[in-house]
């Protein structure tokens, strides 16, 4: 509880905030394997943190896009991820890169996002 004064849209807002961090370690412990850092030299545990802090930097960066851009009236940063985190790109060293398909759907969310289509 608190005695300051808040508009009800600050509290949700400070709410999601506080949401979005619980999921963010959740992130963290579960998808990037987070739980135990067991590993044996130094210098591999902190490349595991290295990797591990740009993940949640890039989660708070689609929180932010995705809020410029009202896309969590039609989705959960989940369902986002999930969606853009699906196109492919394949690299073969005797025949190169190739791309897998990517959706019209997936398309306009990179536009949206203003994250350049992949080639």
């Amino acid at each position: 509880l608190t005695s300051t004064k808040m508009s009800s849209k600050r509290v949700l807002e400070l709410y999601r905030n506080k949401d979005l961090v619980e999921k963010s370690f959740h992130y963290l412990k579960d998808r990037l394997s987070g739980r135990r850092m067991r590993v044996s030299p130094r210098r591999t545990l902190e490349g595991k943190l290295f990797v591990q802090y740009i993940a949640l930097v890039l989660n708070m960066y689609i929180k932010k896009a995705m809020e410029e851009h009202q896309l969590f009236e039609h989705y959960t940063m989940n369902q986002l991820i999930s969606l853009i985190g699906r196109i492919e790109r394949l690299e073969y060293p005797k025949y190169g890169v190739t791309m897998g398909e990517v959706l019209e759907k997936q398309l306009k969310l990179l536009k949206k996002l203003e994250i350049p289509a992949p080639c």
